[in-house]
């Protein structure tokens, strides 16, 4: 019985460890009807050519989108991003947003900060909010997916999880 009972509150103990660790809640994510050939590469020209230009792009405010193909959150995510791109190339949101694909992180930017030595992510954007970042070397990347928020080559805010479809969608 005392097995059972040790047994029963490790796992009762993991599952909320799990559940307080991850990302962020899941919210009602905008659902877009895309043709089932819109993929990232459908919006290739968003694309960043390497991470290194993140704080070097034209427009005054501008997101900076990370993903990786294999991640479950941003699958989950997928519809809702190319959604916005999808209304964005048609002029009918403002803010610029740029793509990349982390898979292509170690080849572009081998030295990245991948957060080592902060916790979680709370403290991370704590981190970055607080010193003005504004170059690749200063910048975390520690989870996708993950939203920069960049205004006047300066970091201005950050977003990572199921927070980033609520941010710029306003939910």
């Amino acid at each position: 019985m005392n097995k059972l009972f040790k047994f029963i509150t490790l796992s009762l103990s993991i599952l909320l460890l799990c559940n307080i660790s991850s990302c962020s809640s899941k919210v009602d994510l905008p659902h877009f009807n895309l043709d089932e050939s819109i993929d990232y590469v459908t919006f290739k020209e968003y694309e960043l050519d390497n991470i290194k230009n993140m704080y070097n792009q034209k427009e005054n405010t501008y997101y900076v989108y990370l993903y990786r193909i294999d991640c479950p959150t941003c699958n989950t995510c997928k519809n809702s991003l190319l959604g916005y791109l999808d209304l964005y190339s048609k002029g009918e949101v403002d803010t610029k947003l740029y793509l990349y694909n982390t898979v292509n992180l170690k080849n572009d930017y081998p030295s990245f900060n991948n957060g080592s030595n902060f916790e979680d992510e709370e403290e991370v954007k704590n981190y970055m909010l607080s010193n003005n970042i504004n170059k690749i070397e200063d910048t975390i990347i520690k989870v996708v997916p993950s939203l920069y928020v960049i205004s006047n080559n300066y970091l201005s805010d950050y977003y990572y999880g199921y927070d980033v479809i609520s941010y710029i969608f306003n939910l």
